[in-house]
């Protein structure tokens, strides 16, 4: 049997989520059956080439977690939150709120309750933690160091027993007392949602992935082997070659409604650009064929609305190298051109 790579260790595992393009499976703590938990996107919620959450003007909740998991918490009172994350600016909101990377909270007669929320504030990574003394809004937030736009961080907070430890990619960054009580107030009407929180915590931009929740507290040497592990296997990635461009269009597919793409709730458009400039990258031709989406979390994009002729900045991809939307419905009614080459435009 080879070892585990990522995490190192299963004991008290409730939750697991890799990529999408893993089976992100956990055993039922009752039954000893492996299950795994959906994800649900909202709005603009969708995948990157790597398969990891790309959150950005949407987010995922994940369905049914906390019926089934809260009890659990309560019952040890320990908890430990692992994610690799990479944020897509270092302003979210223009620093007005947090901005909530992942988070287990609900909202109910216009009353927050926090019990947990992975935050960014500015360059920072904060975690707000509640307790049954911390009041429903939770902890204020300890910073836990900067994140960067180019480079993962890879980020665990662990708790029990009125100790609340973090480490940033290994390193621990936060040890401390300050918080204390149990997690009794933690409560089954809680949603773990991924680049949204509830109330003042509002919308993340950027990518999530290797998220474990675990029902224990998590030690120094734990922590800095998945850190490594993680990171290890996210810089063994081959990278995808990125273009940005002005273009020019030129030819545009039909646009498909709601009822013509049941029961999909996501649809990708084929366009036709004449490229004016090249602004990053390489890109020898002159006309290229972008395959943008056009329908998102069952919502129609601005994108439909372009004419012939428009002009507009581009960020794309080499269609190939985006496994994530092979079988999502495409609309292509343009003539068939096998010369010309297809790109997915990465910025919606």
């Amino acid at each position: 049997v080879e070892p585990r790579e990522w995490p190192s260790r299963d004991d008290g595992l409730v939750f697991l989520w890799k990529t999408a393009r893993d089976p992100n499976l956990v055993r039922d703590p009752a039954s000893k059956v492996s299950h795994t938990y959906e994800l649900e996107g909202r709005a603009n919620a969708r995948l990157n080439h790597d398969f990891a959450m790309l959150v950005s003007g949407g987010y995922f909740r994940v369905l049914d977690f906390a019926r089934r998991e809260v009890e659990i918490f309560q019952d040890t009172g320990a908890v430990t939150i692992e994610a690799t994350v990479r944020p897509a600016t270092l302003e979210p909101n223009d620093d007005r709120e947090l901005a909530g990377i992942v988070t287990f909270a609900h909202e109910i007669d216009d009353e927050e309750s926090v019990s947990f929320a992975l935050v960014q504030s500015g360059d920072e990574l904060g975690i707000r933690f509640g307790t049954s003394l911390t009041g429903p809004l939770g902890s204020e937030m300890f910073g836990l160091g900067r994140l960067s736009t180019g480079e993962p961080t890879h980020v665990i907070v662990s708790y029990h027993s009125g100790q609340l430890t973090a480490y940033l990619n290994g390193e621990k960054v936060l040890d401390t007392n300050a918080v204390q009580g149990d997690l009794s107030t933690w409560s089954e009407l809680d949603l773990l949602q991924f680049g949204m929180g509830h109330g003042s915590i509002s919308e993340w931009n950027g990518t999530i992935e290797g998220v474990a929740l675990y029902s224990r507290f998590m030690e120094a040497g734990e922590a800095a082997a998945n850190a490594s592990a993680y990171l290890d296997l996210v810089a063994k990635r081959e990278p995808v070659e990125r273009i940005e461009l002005r273009g020019k269009l030129m030819g545009r597919s039909h646009a498909p409604t709601l009822k013509e793409i049941v029961p999909y709730q996501e649809a990708l458009v084929m366009y036709e650009y004449q490229v004016l400039e090249v602004l990053g990258g390489e890109l020898g031709d002159e006309t290229i064929r972008v395959a943008h989406w056009g329908i998102l979390g069952g919502s129609l994009l601005p994108i439909l609305e372009r004419e012939e002729g428009d002009e507009d900045r581009l960020a794309l991809e080499p269609l190939e190298r985006n496994p994530q939307v092979e079988n999502t419905y495409l609309s292509d009614t343009l003539e068939l051109r096998l010369d010309l080459p297809v790109y997915f435009a990465v910025d919606r």
